[in-house]
């Protein structure tokens, strides 16, 4: 996968050195990667102002755009990509990348140096570590999850979805450039307004991700999502290969049900990789990974994943994710109820907590509704919190002390900017975490090929934005638009399922078979030595995670890879010149 570093000396530097050489157009020069999806657009806006683009790469379309718009270049370019540009006449540099952050892309002042990169790992092996943050460490082992621009290097930050950076005149500024808040509502008259214009946006994604690739296969799980997107490719002629995790053993987590569903009504070929051959737990890391990520666990199942891509020289992967945030699947609540408590909508919010209580099987009473989905969520809205990175299990045991305080004196940063409403805070939160999730994904060491994420075509996603709730979630049935907008595309048995099969079963029996796995977690950890975990709970918490009794195993997991991150950086390899990462 393309990749670049780049560094701009004492911030006012008269040219832009950079791994690969830049670009340069004029007095413009560039460095890249990923892919523009509205090319033909920009095409036509380069007629206008009565310049021929035909043909061209996408570095001359990335300096015509920053001429064209300069910083408001990442509102007008659709696609999955980062760019750094420099202009050489302005002694100007801007960093950005897609609206949606689905390609990361990461910064430090170092030493009156800016220094820049596409993947965290070549930024760390270029200016080094230095002093961790414990505020991300803290919130990774307390929520699973990280937000906000920080990375686990005190001196690193990375942009966050719809930010660009410029360096001029000496001075570093980053600025929202992009925003959801500036979309207006949509009102259509029939429910098949809605489902037509959602079909169409699905589709443009699905051929904006095609882009630029001559071999793509689809991930294929199972779930709505990703059996949307391989749908929506295959329906429109699309020619690809599919591609499945299985279980042969644990049955409790099977889903090829669904999967063959998919495959036998369009008669797509299909590749599986049983887990269980290389189970979770089963391998220890090979390659520096910068930051904790849940790819060490799997690093064997990872490993014959890329392994199979290469062997058929796949170029992109199309990939779900992303969908349960923005179509609203998975655990969704309706916050949006807070919004009709200030708009004193007071009998529609009685007539929607009723209709909440009925479709859930717990009884709840609708005052526990109401401060379930109306009072928490509003008071955390005005002070500033996010609103869904609470875990009801409550913070694990094994923490330490010290942890403990940052947690409870720190709140985590809000991860999307502050918008009005309630419910267009959930929305902006769940999308944020979208774009930290992909691009975590495109960090990996892929090789050749790389995901792309056709549910998060921004148009898309703006479209979701801007309907109304009712239209995303009903208290019956989650996905609503989607289930209805895709019902000739979708095999019935798929459009039609509630929830998704998932077993940590084979986690618990990897670490509990994986020698060297337990030695790296419980003999003189170095998450004991830095005061992140407590001893004695530490070493019973790897005990009972061998059978499958922990607090919670998405927790464990992630301390897990904490663990396997910091022997790694001890051992980090250093360079002193850009040039040395080219044979990384």
């Amino acid at each position: 996968m393309k990749r670049f570093i780049g560094r701009l000396e004492n911030r006012f530097g008269h040219g832009l050195e950079g791994h690969p050489l830049p670009e340069t157009y004029d007095s413009i020069q560039v460095l890249h990667r990923g892919y523009i999806a509205n090319s033909a657009e920009l095409l036509l806006e380069g007629k206008r102002r009565g310049e021929s683009l035909a043909g061209a790469p996408d570095g001359l379309f990335f300096a015509k755009a920053y001429s064209w718009w300069g910083d408001g270049l990442q509102s007008k370019v659709l696609g999955e990509y980062s760019v750094a540009i420099y202009d050489s006449q302005r002694l100007r540099l801007l960093l950005t990348h897609d609206a949606l952050g689905l390609l990361p892309l990461f910064y430090a002042d170092y030493s009156g140096t800016v220094v820049f990169a596409s993947h965290l790992d070549w930024l760390v092996r270029f200016i080094g570590p230095g002093d961790l943050s414990v505020e991300y460490i803290t919130e990774l082992l307390t929520s699973g999850l990280h937000t906000g621009a920080r990375t686990p290097y005190r001196k690193i930050l990375r942009l966050l979805p719809g930010q660009s950076l410029t360096c001029a005149d000496g001075g570093l500024v980053v600025r929202q450039t992009w925003s959801l808040a500036s979309r207006e509502p949509i009102s259509y008259k029939t429910d098949e307004e809605y489902e037509e214009r959602f079909r169409g946006l699905i589709g443009q994604g699905v051929s904006a991700a095609l882009r630029g690739c001559s071999t793509v296969w689809g991930e294929l799980s199972g779930g709505l999502d990703s059996s949307s997107v391989v749908s929506m490719a295959a329906s429109s002629g699309t020619k690809l290969d599919t591609v499945s995790f299985i279980s042969s053993q644990h049955r409790s987590g099977d889903e090829t049900k669904w999967m063959r569903a998919v495959v036998e009504k369009y008669g797509l070929a299909w590749h599986v990789i049983d887990v269980d051959a290389t189970p979770p737990f089963s391998e220890i890391p090979s390659e520096f990974y910068a930051e904790p990520n849940p790819t060490m666990i799997v690093e064997g199942i990872f490993r014959r994943y890329k392994n199979l891509l290469s062997d058929s020289h796949v170029d992109a992967v199309l990939s779900g994710d992303g969908g349960d945030n923005i179509l609203m699947g998975g655990h969704t609540e309706p916050l949006y109820f807070a919004d009709r408590f200030t708009s004193f909508r007071f009998r529609l919010l009685l007539e929607g907590l009723r209709e909440w209580r009925k479709a859930r099987q717990d009884n709840r009473p609708l005052l526990f509704l109401f401060v379930e989905t109306v009072l928490t969520p509003l008071i955390d809205h005005i002070r500033g919190r996010p609103l869904r990175n609470k875990l009801k299990a409550g913070i694990p045991p094994y923490l330490h002390p010290r942890l403990r305080r940052i947690y409870q004196t720190r709140p985590s940063p809000r991860a999307a900017e502050k918008f009005r409403s309630v419910g267009d805070q959930y929305f902006a939160e769940r999308l944020s975490q979208c774009g930290l999730t992909a691009g975590t994904s495109n960090d990996q060491r892929t090789g050749a090929f790389e995901f792309r994420f056709p549910l998060l075509y921004r148009p898309l996603v703006e479209f979701m934005f801007a309907i109304p709730w009712e239209q995303k979630l009903l208290p019956e049935c989650d996905r609503h638009l989607q289930r209805r907008a895709l019902k000739e595309i979708l095999p019935e048995t798929v459009r039609l399922r509630r929830g998704k099969r998932g077993s940590a079963e084979a986690y618990f029996e990897g670490l509990r078979h994986s020698q060297a796995w337990n030695e790296i977690l419980t003999k003189n950890p170095l998450m004991v030595e830095y005061e992140l975990v407590d001893k004695k709970t530490w070493l019973e918490a790897v005990a009972q995670a061998r059978y499958g009794q922990t607090h919670l195993m998405s927790l464990f997991l992630s301390a897990a890879t904490v663990e396997m991150w910091l022997r790694q950086l001890s051992k980090c390899p250093g360079v002193s010149a850009l040039s040395e990462l080219a044979d990384d």
